[in-house]
């Protein structure tokens, strides 16, 4: 006899299963990451279908056979939308790659309520805050994520030695933090020194203070490109935050119609 399980879920994302119904990707404060069909779901008459969409907040009702390695959702009901981020691609884009992250890294099954708060604070935080600075609120939220799948980062002192004299002029991507001018390490990464100030800046800011510290493209360019090494060493099959890509055409057409407010994240 199947089981019913209701639960609060992100939907992290979502792709075609037969012509009437879809595939959700979801994560769970209890059940951890998932797979379950939507049957129906794809049809314009759906009920549950805008709860399934993602960068949603849902609470749904599971449908749990043994004999099945697939739940399937029974219901589906809007908790949050996240409206506000949907005004602006960039956000959107933003957010997608905080869900994007989530769906390839976190482990199918395994609960953890933990991942799945700071996930809902980075979509929340990229939705209150303006398009320029909604990347922030990824950044910390892909710190926060590594902390809780067990290969925390830190940036403010040497991970050989302990020095924290500033700046170092590398991160470790297998040690997870700096490394100092005395000291050496497996696979060090160069990175400017304004980098490791704005991560110090993003590790340790209050909730309120996040979307406020404006961080340049170039800096931005410089954490992407580290955080996407880290990850692809720590994350088998990882390698890189696709979602992001589109920020990449953004600015390309952006520069291709002149010079105008620096308004879009610079991430490419």
């Amino acid at each position: 006899m199947p089981t019913l399980i209701t639960t609060m879920a992100l939907i992290l994302g979502r792709r075609p299963w037969s012509e009437s119904s879809q595939i959700v990707t979801m994560m769970t404060p209890d059940q951890g990451r998932l797979n379950a069909v939507a049957r129906g779901a794809r049809k314009l008459t759906s009920e549950m279908g805008p709860a399934l969409e993602p960068i949603t907040e849902s609470q749904v009702i599971l449908s749990q056979s043994p004999r099945s390695d697939m739940a399937n959702v029974r219901s589906a009901e809007i908790v949050e939308h996240f409206a506000a981020l949907r005004h602006s691609l960039v956000r959107v884009t933003v957010a997608s790659a905080a869900c994007e992250f989530a769906a390839r890294a976190l482990p199918e099954g395994e609960a953890n309520p933990s991942a799945y708060d700071h996930v809902r604070t980075a979509l929340a935080g990229i939705a209150a805050t303006a398009d320029r600075d909604a990347v922030n609120w990824l950044w910390r939220g892909l710190m926060d994520l590594a902390g809780d799948l067990g290969y925390a980062m830190q940036f403010d002192r040497c991970v050989q030695c302990g020095a924290s004299d500033l700046p170092h002029p590398a991160f470790s991507v297998a040690d997870g933090g700096p490394v100092c001018e005395r000291c050496s390490a497996a696979t060090m990464r160069p990175w400017l020194p304004e980098t490791q100030a704005a991560l110090i800046r993003l590790a340790a800011a209050s909730a309120g203070a996040v979307g406020a510290d404006r961080i340049t493209k170039r800096v931005n360019r410089d954490i992407r490109g580290l955080v996407e090494e880290y990850f692809r060493y720590h994350i088998p099959g990882f390698d890189h935050l696709r979602s992001l890509d589109v920020l990449t055409s953004l600015s390309a057409a952006g520069a291709a119609s002149g010079p105008g407010p620096d308004e879009s994240a610079g991430v490419e």
